[in-house]
């Protein structure tokens, strides 16, 4: 998992618990190599996505990768490791 995708799962206080828990479970990239950052940006164009979640979604396309999206209600179900997760 990119690291950057904790800047949307931390909240700074006490709910960052269940992040903690999370992140010792998977392995955490502390670093972009340039061609993931070069493909995420290019998913991003003409998509209005953040650029967290272009590499996101760039790291769930690497081979072997499994995913794990959670969300509000209403925006579909988690994406799994055989679907292509789509930026809005």
């Amino acid at each position: 998992m990119p690291s950057v995708a904790t800047v949307e799962a931390l909240t700074g206080d006490a709910r960052d618990a269940a992040v903690s828990q999370v992140r010792t479970q998977v392995d955490l990239e502390e670093r972009l190599p340039l061609t993931d950052a070069r493909a995420a940006a290019s998913r991003r164009q003409g998509t209005g996505a953040s650029a967290v979640d272009a590499v996101v979604a760039e790291a769930a396309l690497r081979p072997g990768a499994v995913s794990l999206i959670t969300g509000t209600a209403g925006q579909g179900p988690p994406v799994g490791p055989a679907e292509r997760p789509q930026l809005p």
